[in-house]
């Protein structure tokens, strides 16, 4: 099991990672307008929160982890493209031998597609982190 300390501190890292990128969303969106993604009902928030209830129900540690990986991979844009156009959408889904391969790029940049390939991966991770 987790200890207490390990725990507490993926929470805060978590939190910290949500005030950077809020922070870094407001400024570019000061600088060039558009949705704020990092508010907390940006676009994909609710489909986050359903898919994480479904994996493992009533654990709200498990969706502010969920949040805070959306937000580092793509900023929680389901439009998001890296890694040289191979990294799509929300969780940045790598056609070139990730999660992303063999998926089509527009089912990739389909936030509730995204999420669903990548929650079985995200919930063994986020398990096995617990039980270590």
């Amino acid at each position: 099991m987790k200890k207490a300390s390990d725990i507490e501190l993926a929470r805060l890292i978590g939190d910290r990672m949500k005030e950077i990128v809020k922070r870094e969303s407001q400024e570019r969106l000061a600088s060039q307008g558009g949705e704020d993604v990092s508010a907390p009902n940006y676009g994909v928030a609710q489909t986050l929160n359903n898919y994480a209830d479904k994996y493992i129900p009533g654990d709200n540690e498990f969706k502010k982890v969920l949040h805070a990986i959306a937000l580092a991979e793509s900023g929680g844009r389901p439009d998001a493209v890296g890694d040289g156009g191979w990294a799509l959408g929300v969780f940045q889904a790598n056609q070139a031998g990730g999660r992303g391969n063999g998926h089509r790029k527009e089912d990739l940049l389909d936030p509730d597609y995204n999420i669903r390939i990548s929650m079985p991966e995200l919930t063994q991770g986020y398990k096995q982190a617990l039980a270590e």
